[in-house]
């Protein structure tokens, strides 16, 4: 009856991010929260593009962008963007139907399928998980990647949403990239 959803699940299967959704990871609560406890920023690992460090059950934990290529497997490039022109968005949201305006991008201004798409995106991928109908110039940026297939540094999305989860005092990091952070424990 909706065949739109269907064809959107062929092309999730289809997206470079597949891997990262597909995988279903048991996430351990104790080295996710370990993880969080310990976590600092080393800016000069990884050829000066920074590293995330922690000790994990008395493991030192190493992210970087790389890190997250090879696990995640995403099959992006460094030289990919992570954001595109403000310019070049909205109008292919156009295309896409959104109902809204560009900055911010509203999710329940776009068709059922493609708020599918971006909920799947923010709960899988994003550092956000909830509470707020509104995405973000990069999120939206992404979204329209897989849509459109155009280059986009996944590796690089993710990993300067963890780092930017450092940047603030946040309560219950925990939430944060559960799914991302399990895989590479694993």
């Amino acid at each position: 009856a909706h065949q739109e959803f269907k064809s959107m699940m062929v092309g999730l299967n289809n997206y470079r991010i597949s891997q990262a959704l597909r995988v279903n990871p048991v996430i351990h609560r104790d080295l996710i929260t370990d993880f969080w406890k310990n976590v600092s920023i080393n800016k000069l690992g990884a050829n000066r593009a920074g590293i995330v460090e922690s000790m994990v059950k008395g493991t030192q934990v190493i992210i970087s962008e790389q890190i997250i290529w090879e696990v995640l497997e995403f099959g992006d490039a460094s030289v990919f963007p992570i954001a595109y022109f403000v310019d070049r968005v909205p109008e292919v949201l156009e295309k896409m139907c959104y109902e809204g305006h560009y900055l911010p991008t509203i999710k329940k201004l776009l068709p059922a399928y493609l708020r599918f798409l971006a909920h799947s995106f923010v709960s899988c991928i994003s550092k956000r998980k909830g509470g707020s109908d509104k995405i973000s110039q990069t999120v939206t940026s992404a979204i329209v990647a897989l849509a459109m297939d155009w280059d986009y540094n996944f590796s690089n999305f993710v990993f300067e949403e963890m780092k930017s989860n450092l940047l603030g005092k946040k309560k219950h990091l925990f939430f944060y990239v559960p799914r991302s952070l399990q895989m590479i424990f694993n």
